[in-house]
Protein backbone atom coordinates (compact mmCIF):
# COMPACT_ATOMS: atom_id res chain seq x y z
CA UNK A 1 0.00 0.00 0.00
CA UNK A 2 1.42 3.43 -0.95
CA UNK A 3 -0.09 6.73 0.16
CA UNK A 4 0.88 10.04 -1.47
CA UNK A 5 -0.90 13.30 -0.49
CA UNK A 6 -4.28 11.70 0.10
CA UNK A 7 -4.25 9.26 -2.90
CA UNK A 8 -4.26 5.60 -1.85
CA UNK A 9 -2.77 3.04 -4.28
CA UNK A 10 -2.83 -0.62 -3.30
CA UNK A 11 0.19 -2.73 -4.13
CA UNK A 12 1.76 -5.82 -2.55
CA UNK A 13 5.33 -4.48 -2.44
CA UNK A 14 5.59 -0.83 -1.33
CA UNK A 15 4.11 1.25 1.46
CA UNK A 16 5.05 4.97 1.43
CA UNK A 17 3.92 8.32 2.79
CA UNK A 18 4.78 11.80 1.55
CA UNK A 19 4.70 14.94 3.67
CA UNK A 20 5.37 18.49 2.44
CA UNK A 21 5.83 21.83 4.12
CA UNK A 22 6.60 24.89 1.99
CA UNK A 23 9.79 24.29 0.04
CA UNK A 24 10.61 20.93 1.66
CA UNK A 25 8.95 17.58 0.96
CA UNK A 26 9.68 14.31 2.80
CA UNK A 27 8.75 10.87 1.48
CA UNK A 28 9.11 7.66 3.48
CA UNK A 29 8.39 4.13 2.28
CA UNK A 30 9.19 0.46 2.85
CA UNK A 31 9.58 -2.25 0.27
CA UNK A 32 7.19 -4.59 2.10
CA UNK A 33 4.29 -4.04 4.47
CA UNK A 34 4.12 -7.70 5.60
CA UNK A 35 7.20 -9.75 6.48
CA UNK A 36 8.27 -12.86 8.35
CA UNK A 37 10.18 -12.64 11.61
CA UNK A 38 13.87 -11.89 10.99
CA UNK A 39 13.34 -10.57 7.45
CA UNK A 40 15.23 -7.43 6.42
CA UNK A 41 13.11 -4.47 5.30
CA UNK A 42 14.39 -1.50 3.32
CA UNK A 43 13.02 1.73 4.84
CA UNK A 44 13.71 4.60 2.41
CA UNK A 45 13.66 8.31 3.25
CA UNK A 46 13.73 10.92 0.47
CA UNK A 47 13.78 14.69 1.05
CA UNK A 48 13.20 17.16 -1.79
CA UNK A 49 14.03 20.81 -1.19
CA UNK A 50 14.79 24.04 -3.01
CA UNK A 51 18.51 24.87 -3.52
CA UNK A 52 18.34 27.84 -1.14
CA UNK A 53 17.07 25.66 1.74
CA UNK A 54 19.57 24.00 4.11
CA UNK A 55 18.43 20.52 5.23
CA UNK A 56 19.76 18.29 7.99
CA UNK A 57 18.88 14.61 7.52
CA UNK A 58 18.11 12.24 10.45
CA UNK A 59 21.12 10.41 11.88
CA UNK A 60 21.60 6.60 11.81
CA UNK A 61 20.94 6.57 15.55
CA UNK A 62 17.34 7.74 15.09
CA UNK A 63 14.59 5.92 16.97
CA UNK A 64 13.22 3.08 14.83
CA UNK A 65 10.85 1.64 17.42
CA UNK A 66 10.96 -2.14 17.69
CA UNK A 67 13.21 -2.46 14.63
CA UNK A 68 16.98 -2.89 14.73
CA UNK A 69 19.28 -1.11 12.27
CA UNK A 70 21.26 -3.59 10.19
CA UNK A 71 22.79 -1.18 7.65
CA UNK A 72 22.58 2.53 6.85
CA UNK A 73 23.20 3.96 3.37
CA UNK A 74 23.46 7.65 2.47
CA UNK A 75 22.66 8.33 -1.20
CA UNK A 76 24.47 11.05 -3.13
CA UNK A 77 22.38 14.21 -3.68
CA UNK A 78 20.49 14.48 -6.99
CA UNK A 79 19.15 17.52 -8.81
CA UNK A 80 15.76 16.99 -10.38
CA UNK A 81 13.41 19.62 -11.84
CA UNK A 82 15.11 22.45 -9.97
CA UNK A 83 14.96 20.55 -6.66
CA UNK A 84 17.70 18.77 -4.70
CA UNK A 85 16.88 15.21 -3.66
CA UNK A 86 18.54 13.80 -0.54
CA UNK A 87 18.15 10.15 0.33
CA UNK A 88 18.96 7.60 3.02
CA UNK A 89 18.10 3.89 3.22
CA UNK A 90 17.73 1.98 6.49
CA UNK A 91 17.96 -1.82 6.36
CA UNK A 92 16.00 -2.92 9.45
CA UNK A 93 14.62 -6.10 10.99
CA UNK A 94 12.94 -7.40 14.15
CA UNK A 95 12.61 -10.73 15.91
CA UNK A 96 9.21 -10.10 17.46
CA UNK A 97 5.86 -10.91 15.90
CA UNK A 98 2.93 -8.55 15.66
CA UNK A 99 2.09 -5.24 14.04
CA UNK A 100 4.81 -2.67 14.69
CA UNK A 101 5.25 0.95 13.72
CA UNK A 102 8.31 2.72 12.37
CA UNK A 103 8.15 6.05 14.24
CA UNK A 104 8.20 9.37 12.45
CA UNK A 105 11.67 10.70 11.64
CA UNK A 106 12.29 14.44 11.77
CA UNK A 107 14.14 16.51 9.17
CA UNK A 108 15.49 19.88 10.29
CA UNK A 109 15.81 22.68 7.74
CA UNK A 110 16.56 26.40 7.56
CA UNK A 111 15.14 28.78 4.98
CA UNK A 112 17.33 31.32 3.22
CA UNK A 113 17.63 34.54 5.19
CA UNK A 114 16.03 32.96 8.27
CA UNK A 115 18.04 31.58 11.20
CA UNK A 116 15.09 29.76 12.75
CA UNK A 117 15.33 25.97 12.53
CA UNK A 118 12.15 24.24 11.39
CA UNK A 119 11.25 20.57 11.35
CA UNK A 120 9.21 18.32 9.10
CA UNK A 121 8.30 14.81 10.19
CA UNK A 122 7.64 11.73 8.12
CA UNK A 123 4.48 9.73 8.70
CA UNK A 124 4.76 6.56 10.81
CA UNK A 125 4.56 3.33 8.81
CA UNK A 126 3.07 0.11 10.20
CA UNK A 127 4.50 -3.29 9.29
CA UNK A 128 2.99 -6.69 10.08
CA UNK A 129 5.58 -9.24 11.28
CA UNK A 130 4.38 -12.84 11.08
CA UNK A 131 5.77 -16.02 12.62
CA UNK A 132 7.53 -18.65 10.52
CA UNK A 133 4.84 -21.10 11.62
CA UNK A 134 1.67 -20.04 9.74
CA UNK A 135 -0.63 -21.81 12.20
CA UNK A 136 0.38 -21.62 15.82
CA UNK A 137 -2.95 -23.13 16.92
CA UNK A 138 -1.87 -26.57 15.75
CA UNK A 139 1.60 -26.35 17.25
CA UNK A 140 2.86 -28.88 19.79
CA UNK A 141 1.63 -28.06 23.27
CA UNK A 142 3.47 -28.57 26.53
CA UNK A 143 2.68 -31.71 28.49
CA UNK A 144 0.81 -31.37 31.75
CA UNK A 145 3.06 -31.20 34.80
CA UNK A 146 3.22 -34.31 37.03
CA UNK A 147 1.20 -34.45 40.22
CA UNK A 148 3.22 -33.42 43.28
CA UNK A 149 2.35 -34.65 46.79
CA UNK A 150 1.80 -32.05 49.52
CA UNK A 151 5.04 -30.66 50.94
CA UNK A 152 6.00 -30.10 54.56
CA UNK A 153 6.55 -26.34 54.23
CA UNK A 154 7.35 -25.86 57.90
CA UNK A 155 10.26 -28.29 57.74
CA UNK A 156 11.48 -26.71 54.49
CA UNK A 157 11.40 -23.19 55.95
CA UNK A 158 13.31 -24.32 59.06
CA UNK A 159 16.00 -26.02 56.98
CA UNK A 160 16.36 -23.09 54.56
CA UNK A 161 16.43 -20.58 57.44
CA UNK A 162 19.10 -22.57 59.28
CA UNK A 163 21.21 -22.82 56.12
CA UNK A 164 20.93 -19.08 55.52
CA UNK A 165 21.95 -18.32 59.10
CA UNK A 166 25.00 -20.59 58.77
CA UNK A 167 25.98 -18.91 55.49
CA UNK A 168 25.52 -15.45 57.00
CA UNK A 169 27.66 -16.39 60.02
CA UNK A 170 30.38 -17.86 57.80
CA UNK A 171 30.38 -14.75 55.60
CA UNK A 172 30.60 -12.46 58.62
CA UNK A 173 33.51 -14.46 60.08
CA UNK A 174 35.35 -14.46 56.75
CA UNK A 175 34.84 -10.72 56.38
CA UNK A 176 36.06 -10.06 59.94
CA UNK A 177 39.21 -12.19 59.52
CA UNK A 178 39.96 -10.63 56.14
CA UNK A 179 39.67 -7.07 57.47
CA UNK A 180 41.93 -7.95 60.39
CA UNK A 181 44.60 -9.48 58.18
CA UNK A 182 44.54 -6.42 55.93
CA UNK A 183 44.92 -4.14 58.93
CA UNK A 184 41.68 -2.34 58.18
CA UNK A 185 39.08 -1.09 60.61
CA UNK A 186 35.99 -3.16 61.25
CA UNK A 187 33.75 -0.15 60.81
CA UNK A 188 33.51 1.48 57.35
CA UNK A 189 36.04 4.24 56.79
CA UNK A 190 35.40 7.55 55.13
CA UNK A 191 35.85 7.18 51.39
CA UNK A 192 37.47 9.69 49.08
CA UNK A 193 34.72 11.38 47.06
CA UNK A 194 34.65 10.49 43.36
CA UNK A 195 36.14 12.86 40.84
CA UNK A 196 33.71 15.34 39.29
CA UNK A 197 32.30 14.31 35.93
CA UNK A 198 33.84 17.30 34.13
CA UNK A 199 37.37 16.49 35.35
CA UNK A 200 37.07 12.93 34.05
CA UNK A 201 35.63 14.12 30.72
CA UNK A 202 38.32 16.79 30.20
CA UNK A 203 41.09 14.28 30.97
CA UNK A 204 39.59 11.77 28.51
CA UNK A 205 39.21 14.46 25.82
CA UNK A 206 42.86 15.50 26.21
CA UNK A 207 43.99 11.88 26.00
CA UNK A 208 41.88 11.38 22.86
CA UNK A 209 43.31 14.51 21.21
CA UNK A 210 46.88 13.38 22.07
CA UNK A 211 46.28 9.88 20.66
CA UNK A 212 47.53 8.73 17.25
CA UNK A 213 44.19 7.25 16.13
CA UNK A 214 43.55 9.88 13.46
CA UNK A 215 47.12 9.66 12.17
CA UNK A 216 46.66 5.89 11.79
CA UNK A 217 43.31 6.28 10.00
CA UNK A 218 41.11 5.15 12.91
CA UNK A 219 38.47 7.80 12.21
CA UNK A 220 35.52 5.62 13.20
CA UNK A 221 37.05 4.65 16.56
CA UNK A 222 38.15 8.23 17.27
CA UNK A 223 34.75 9.80 16.64
CA UNK A 224 32.95 6.96 18.46
CA UNK A 225 35.10 7.60 21.53
CA UNK A 226 34.44 11.35 21.28
CA UNK A 227 30.67 10.75 21.39
CA UNK A 228 31.06 8.19 24.22
CA UNK A 229 33.04 10.68 26.33
CA UNK A 230 30.23 13.24 25.99
CA UNK A 231 27.60 10.56 26.78
CA UNK A 232 29.48 9.48 29.94
CA UNK A 233 29.85 13.11 31.00
CA UNK A 234 26.11 13.71 30.56
CA UNK A 235 25.41 10.60 32.63
CA UNK A 236 27.69 11.75 35.45
CA UNK A 237 26.65 15.41 35.28
CA UNK A 238 22.87 15.14 34.82
CA UNK A 239 22.08 11.58 35.92
CA UNK A 240 20.74 10.69 32.45
CA UNK A 241 21.37 7.16 31.13
CA UNK A 242 22.97 8.66 28.02
CA UNK A 243 25.11 5.64 26.93
CA UNK A 244 21.92 3.59 26.38
CA UNK A 245 20.08 6.30 24.39
CA UNK A 246 20.06 7.22 20.74
CA UNK A 247 21.28 10.68 19.85
CA UNK A 248 17.73 11.95 19.39
CA UNK A 249 16.60 10.50 22.73
CA UNK A 250 19.61 12.06 24.47
CA UNK A 251 18.92 15.53 23.04
CA UNK A 252 15.26 15.24 24.01
CA UNK A 253 16.21 14.20 27.57
CA UNK A 254 18.55 17.19 27.90
CA UNK A 255 15.81 19.52 26.68
CA UNK A 256 13.42 18.10 29.30
CA UNK A 257 16.13 18.45 31.94
CA UNK A 258 16.35 22.17 31.16
CA UNK A 259 19.72 22.44 29.42
CA UNK A 260 20.28 25.88 27.90
CA UNK A 261 19.16 25.90 24.27
CA UNK A 262 22.45 27.49 23.17
CA UNK A 263 24.22 24.15 23.77
CA UNK A 264 21.79 22.00 21.77
CA UNK A 265 22.84 22.90 18.16
CA UNK A 266 26.52 22.16 18.77
CA UNK A 267 25.70 18.98 20.66
CA UNK A 268 23.31 17.87 17.90
CA UNK A 269 25.99 18.51 15.28
CA UNK A 270 28.63 16.62 17.28
CA UNK A 271 26.48 13.54 17.90
CA UNK A 272 25.16 13.49 14.33
CA UNK A 273 28.59 13.57 12.68
CA UNK A 274 29.97 11.00 15.14
CA UNK A 275 26.99 8.70 14.33
CA UNK A 276 27.71 9.07 10.61
CA UNK A 277 31.38 8.21 11.18
CA UNK A 278 30.38 5.19 13.26
CA UNK A 279 27.49 3.79 11.20
CA UNK A 280 27.87 5.21 7.68
CA UNK A 281 31.67 5.05 7.23
CA UNK A 282 31.77 8.84 6.95
CA UNK A 283 35.26 10.39 7.31
CA UNK A 284 35.06 14.00 8.55
CA UNK A 285 37.54 16.58 7.31
CA UNK A 286 40.33 17.74 9.66
CA UNK A 287 38.66 21.13 10.05
CA UNK A 288 35.37 19.45 10.95
CA UNK A 289 37.09 17.22 13.53
CA UNK A 290 38.74 20.26 15.12
CA UNK A 291 35.36 21.97 15.30
CA UNK A 292 33.79 18.95 17.00
CA UNK A 293 36.69 18.75 19.49
CA UNK A 294 36.36 22.42 20.36
CA UNK A 295 32.59 22.00 20.79
CA UNK A 296 33.13 19.03 23.15
CA UNK A 297 35.59 20.97 25.32
CA UNK A 298 33.30 24.02 25.34
CA UNK A 299 30.25 21.93 26.34
CA UNK A 300 32.03 20.29 29.26
CA UNK A 301 33.61 23.54 30.45
CA UNK A 302 30.37 25.49 30.05
CA UNK A 303 28.10 23.03 31.87
CA UNK A 304 30.36 21.74 34.66
CA UNK A 305 29.24 21.96 38.26
CA UNK A 306 30.96 24.73 40.23
CA UNK A 307 30.50 26.12 43.71
CA UNK A 308 28.16 29.03 43.93
CA UNK A 309 29.44 32.23 45.53
CA UNK A 310 27.52 31.81 48.85
CA UNK A 311 29.05 28.35 49.32
CA UNK A 312 32.54 29.67 48.62
CA UNK A 313 32.05 32.52 51.13
CA UNK A 314 30.75 30.06 53.74
CA UNK A 315 33.80 27.85 53.25
CA UNK A 316 36.11 30.86 53.58
CA UNK A 317 34.26 31.89 56.75
CA UNK A 318 34.65 28.41 58.24
CA UNK A 319 38.37 28.44 57.47
CA UNK A 320 38.74 31.90 59.06
CA UNK A 321 36.83 30.79 62.16
CA UNK A 322 39.00 27.69 62.43
CA UNK A 323 42.15 29.84 62.23
CA UNK A 324 40.81 32.22 64.88
CA UNK A 325 39.98 29.30 67.19
CA UNK A 326 43.51 27.94 66.83
CA UNK A 327 45.02 31.34 67.69
CA UNK A 328 42.81 31.68 70.75
CA UNK A 329 43.80 28.19 71.88
CA UNK A 330 47.49 29.13 71.63
CA UNK A 331 46.96 32.38 73.58
CA UNK A 332 44.99 30.64 76.39
CA UNK A 333 47.99 28.78 77.98
CA UNK A 334 50.08 31.97 77.91
CA UNK A 335 47.36 33.94 79.68
CA UNK A 336 46.96 31.19 82.25
CA UNK A 337 50.72 31.19 82.92
CA UNK A 338 50.73 35.00 83.43
CA UNK A 339 47.86 34.80 85.89
CA UNK A 340 49.59 32.07 87.86
CA UNK A 341 52.80 34.15 88.07
CA UNK A 342 50.92 37.15 89.38
CA UNK A 343 49.29 35.06 92.09
CA UNK A 344 52.68 33.83 93.24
Amino acid sequence: MKVRTGIVIFTSLILGVTQSQGQVTIDSQVDRAKILIGDVVRYSLRVSHAPEVTVEMPTPGSNLGMFELREYQVLPPEKREGKIILGADYLISTFDTGEFEIPALQVTYTLKGDTARQTLSSEPIRILVQSLNPSEAGDIRDIKPPLVPPRDWKSIFLKVGGALLLLAGAAAAWWYIRRRRQGKSILPERQIPPRPAHEIALAELRALVDSDWLANGKHKAWHSELADIIRRYVQGRYGIDAPEMTSRQLLSALEQYGLEESWLPGLRDLLGICDMAKFAKYIPEAVETERLTAAAFAFVEGTKLVWSEPLAEAAAGDAKAAGRTGTEAEEAPAAAATTKGEES
